[in-house]
């Protein structure tokens, strides 16, 4: 259900700010507003240039701005519409210090359009981008717009020794964030559900490594050769399931050994051939 709320765009609020301020700042000169020239498609919204004279586009999220506790030979920019300069404080020690445009309104919302953004200056600057005529996005809903899970990061193929550790890992995304089920498909055709009675095989989930994204792995200790098979992660919610499958190749000791000596036999050969 709409909200009721309607986005106003950025480039229609800041484009009734057309008076150019008086004081003149160091370097620039006098302004004379009729030699500029208005910016167009501006996802952040308009705002006054270095010297206060003319409207530019205003920088967008996590773009480089100008903020006074960062010295620069250049002018990087004001932040638009709901954007604040903020000075990183994620940033590694000896590192050139750095500030980035962050929106002043945070929270994700869901638009009309069924995306999902991370913020409202994200839904204001989808709204500027519009072409003419366009219906406009409103808020939907608080919150992440319902989404069937998707498979982000299927679980690879695996090839190992017998005896060694082995993990099978899978990302998917979703909202309401989906859960992850494992079944093994054997050599012989038949499938289990995981985890099952095997105490040498656990099945592990926990949320990330992004927004609405879940992890799930399997962990088989003292993988054997009657491990081999299918392995296929599912992941579902009340919208709907999606599925990614990996295969489990195990090789034993004496199968490992045997390809150790044609390798070695190889290697002699072209040895000999180059001598």
């Amino acid at each position: 259900m709409v909200l009721g709320v309607v986005v106003v765009l950025a480039t229609v609020t800041l484009a009734q700010e057309t008076s150019v301020e008086d004081d003149e700042v160091e370097g620039c000169g006098e302004c004379d507003s009729t030699l500029c020239d208005f910016p167009k498609n501006c996802p952040a919204g308009i705002v006054k240039d270095e010297c206060n004279c003319c409207m530019v586009c205003g920088k967008q999220e996590f773009e480089l701005c100008a903020h006074e506790d960062v010295p620069s030979e250049v002018f990087l920019g004001h932040c638009g519409e709901n954007l604040e300069c903020r000075v990183r404080d994620d940033q590694e020690e000896g590192e050139e210090p750095e500030a980035l445009c962050m929106c002043n309104i945070e929270g994700m919302l869901c638009g009309s359009n069924g995306v999902t953004y991370d913020n409202m200056c994200q839904l204001l600057a989808a709204n500027s981008m519009l072409e003419e005529g366009a219906t406009a996005i409103d808020i939907q809903t608080k919150g992440p717009c319902p989404t069937a899970p998707s498979i982000m990061n299927p679980p690879e193929n695996v090839k190992d020794e017998s005896g060694n550790n082995i993990a099978i890992v899978c990302e998917a995304r979703g909202f309401p964030i989906p859960a992850i089920e494992w079944t093994w498909t054997r050599v012989d055709g038949k499938t289990e559900y995981l985890p099952s009675d095997d105490t040498r095989i656990s099945a592990n989930m926990r949320g990330g490594p992004e927004k609405m994204q879940v992890t799930g792995w399997l962990q088989i200790m003292d993988v054997q050769k009657d491990h081999e098979g299918d392995y296929t992660c599912i992941a579902q919610n009340k919208l709907g399931m999606a599925e990614a499958t990996s295969r489990l190749n195990v090789v034993t000791d004496s199968e490992a050994e045997k390809k150790r000596k044609r390798r070695k036999n190889r290697r002699r050969k072209n040895k000999a051939d180059r001598e």
